[in-house]
């Protein structure tokens, strides 16, 4: 009689059982698959949840990798495009753990690619895998890498390690905004405030604001005395200056560097120069500032 039924249900399986097959193609970035077995399951039950999430996953996948399975290049590229594809939440989780799964399961060393652009650490972040991440990350971790040391910030919080996690953040922030995965932040303040800036600013802009604006609302603190950015001083205020033409975001990086500058020193060692620099890069932004640092040395 088993036998029967595991013979009925392999002869004419029920849509759950077709979308579990169209999730494993999905896994797998056998995208023709996918489409085939959600094509099946839209016949047996048009109704059933998530199908229009995992069609949408794939067709992204499918013009983003094509239909060949991808090399690992094309793969990282579509994870570090993924956010900006304007898929749906479910979309999105769909299409991000299948290419993290393909990516663990291809990836020859501690990078998915050889550009070095993401990180396995970054994978297995998406998939949970967050004491793994953080061993992985460690391992790798380079002073002057934004995007390993935002993804480590991301494990430390997931370990609650949050004095680590501030750190971590911190840097990968002035060493690079532009680098680092805000939009896969696991502090979930912290991604509602670049949620929030993004909403009212390019990018670019938003990514340069967040540092500034996280220390203002307490969610990052700086701290004063700290020399980890003392080797990197002279490159950063070098790659930060500023010229007449500067873009909003390029007066914005350098607005956050010299602010980071500002809250590392300590109480009495202010540059009025530095100060009056950054009040002319960003009037408003810097009013703001001096306000909340009124207001917590009352």
């Amino acid at each position: 009689m088993l036998n029967g039924e595991v013979s009925q249900k392999s002869l004419f399986p029920d849509s759950v059982e077709v979308l579990g097959d169209a999730l494993e193609a999905l896994e797998d970035l056998e995208l023709q698959r996918g489409f085939e077995y959600i094509d099946q399951a839209r016949r047996l039950d048009p109704s059933l949840g998530n199908l229009d999430a995992i069609e949408s996953a794939l067709r992204w996948l499918r013009t983003t990798l094509g239909d060949p399975p991808p090399n690992l290049e094309r793969a990282a590229a579509a994870f570090l495009d993924l956010p900006a594809a304007g898929l749906s939440p479910g979309a999105v989780s769909f299409a991000d753990s299948a290419l993290a799964r393909y990516g663990l399961r291809h990836a020859q060393g501690a990078f998915l690619d050889a550009g070095e652009r993401v990180h396995v650490g970054a994978l297995r972040l998406v998939l949970g895998h967050f004491a793994m991440a953080r061993r992985a990350l460690d391992i790798s971790i380079e002073e002057d890498r934004a995007n390993l040391w935002g993804w480590r910030g991301d494990a430390c919080v997931r370990a609650d390690r949050l004095e680590e996690a501030n750190e971590c953040y911190v840097r990968a922030l002035i060493l690079d905004a532009s680098a680092v995965d805000v939009f896969r932040l696991h502090q979930p303040r912290l991604a509602e405030l670049y949620a929030e800036l993004l909403a009212t600013h390019p990018e670019s802009c938003a990514r340069e604001l967040l540092l500034p604006n996280a220390w203002m609302r307490g969610l990052l603190h700086i701290a004063q005395g700290n020399e980890w950015l003392t080797g990197h001083i002279a490159r950063l205020r070098a790659r930060t200056a500023v010229t007449g033409n500067a873009s909003d975001a390029e007066q914005l990086r350098r607005f956050t560097f010299l602010f980071y500058l500002d809250r590392s020193r300590p109480p009495d060692a202010v540059s009025l120069d530095e100060r009056g620099e950054m009040a002319g890069l960003a009037p408003e932004l810097f009013r703001s500032v001096l306000a909340v640092l009124s207001k917590r040395e009352r």
